[in-house]
């Protein structure tokens, strides 16, 4: 696995979201050094903000310590971590946000919004706007980035899982590059140097959104996207779907984003969501494969491991059946096919195909072609069209 980097995303099997809460160093020690053992090496977690920060003045020191706690952990099995700041999305159209953070405007349809793990009517403030939110923010980041800025386990600073999903913002983009430029400048000023993302969503790419991709990569210094289910069947994109979008980005942000959130889940009967584990296991090893040719830095299996039934009628995961068996391993611990097929498809040659074409972001924003696009790649194998002398005309 040396040519790009394979990672897992983490939630325990048996705490799930409430981990922070329910914290236990011995059962993250467990799945750290299985996750090392079997070739990883990062993890990418989520800080959920109101877990981190119960109340607007005040970071929670304790929650702070469970983090170093595991940076620790992760050191000693020679893992690498990504912790996901200000997380609120924790599945599709499941969000967690803190209490003291709402007060908007009716949250949008089919949004489920926990706070205080209690379902919610009221949306978040206007994150672009809202100045007390905005001052939150950054003592959330003094409380958390700057006494674990310098621990060697760090890999990067993840800004935020698809904040752009989460918070659904109002404002146009400007607004969503004052506000990522000011968030930047703010972790910086407590970990200078510091790898950053922001991981976004295809979304992001289908409609004009506030945060651009290619202003994000710019900003932030590296692009990041995912390839998720989107359906509420579980099943997952094509793999040439995944490579459409790994082109997108890198034509309109000038540079491979790596992939933040990768995975498909295994169906635990029949009619439930998903594929069999010999699919997903296939599925994977295309992903894997075409990831690898285009040359993306860094890619995060979502999740390391299922989730234990008795967390399956909680939320999220009683409104996000297909998040329950994700992962490369089942909640005991024991390997799916998946994990085999993620480490040989590492190890296999490959022909490296890097993206070639460019695309002007304001033009594309000004129109959206995803689907066009698509199909033009569905067809062609390329973004743009090729003119007889072999030159393009974008989008």
């Amino acid at each position: 696995m040396e040519d790009m980097l394979l990672g897992v995303n983490y939630w325990p099997a048996r705490k799930g979201v409430e981990w922070w809460r329910r914290f236990d160093r011995a059962e993250v020690a467990d799945d750290f050094a299985a996750i090392s053992e079997a070739g990883f090496r990062a993890v990418r977690l989520f800080l959920l903000w109101e877990d981190f920060q119960p109340e607007r003045e005040r970071v929670d020191t304790s929650a702070v310590a469970r983090l170093e706690q595991v940076l620790d952990t992760a050191e000693q099995v020679a893992l690498r971590v990504v912790p996901s700041l200000f997380t609120g999305t924790v599945a599709p159209n499941v969000v967690f946000w803190p209490p003291w953070a709402l007060g908007g405007r009716e949250v949008p349809a089919g949004l489920h919004l926990f706070a205080g793990r209690r379902p919610q009517r009221r949306y978040i403030r206007d994150i672009w706007r809202d100045t007390s939110l905005t001052a939150a923010q950054n003592r959330f980041v003094e409380g958390v980035v700057t006494p674990l800025a310098s621990h060697p386990a760090l890999h990067a600073w993840d800004l935020g899982h698809h904040i752009g999903d989460g918070w659904r913002p109002l404002g146009h983009s400007q607004e969503g590059r004052n506000w990522l430029s000011a968030l930047v400048r703010a972790v910086r000023r407590c970990a200078p140097g510091a790898s950053l993302w922001m991981g976004a969503s295809p979304k992001e790419l289908r409609e004009e959104s506030s945060l651009r991709v290619n202003d994000v990569a710019r900003i932030a210094g590296q692009a990041a996207i995912s390839a998720l289910p989107e359906g509420a069947d579980g099943r997952p994109q094509a793999p040439a779907f995944v490579e459409f979008v790994v082109r997108l980005v890198a034509a309109l942000a000038g540079q491979v984003p790596l992939l933040h959130a990768v995975g498909a889940p295994t169906a635990h009967a029949p009619g439930a969501p998903g594929l069999s584990e010999d699919e997903q296991a296939a599925w994977a090893t295309e992903v894997v494969l075409v990831a690898r040719r285009l040359g993306v830095p860094e890619l995060y299996w979502w999740m390391w491991s299922d989730y234990a039934r008795d967390l399956w009628q909680r939320p999220p995961l009683d409104v996000a059946p297909a998040e329950r068996t994700m992962g490369l391993v089942r909640a005991d611990g024991t390997p799916k096919p998946a994990l085999a097929a993620i480490q040989e498809a590492a190890r296999r040659p490959v022909v490296p195909e890097p993206p070639d074409e460019r695309l002007d972001p304001a033009q594309y924003y000004s129109q959206v072609p995803f689907d066009e696009l698509h199909r033009r790649f569905t067809s062609t194998g390329r973004l743009t069209a090729v003119e007889a002398d072999g030159g393009g005309d974008g989008p």
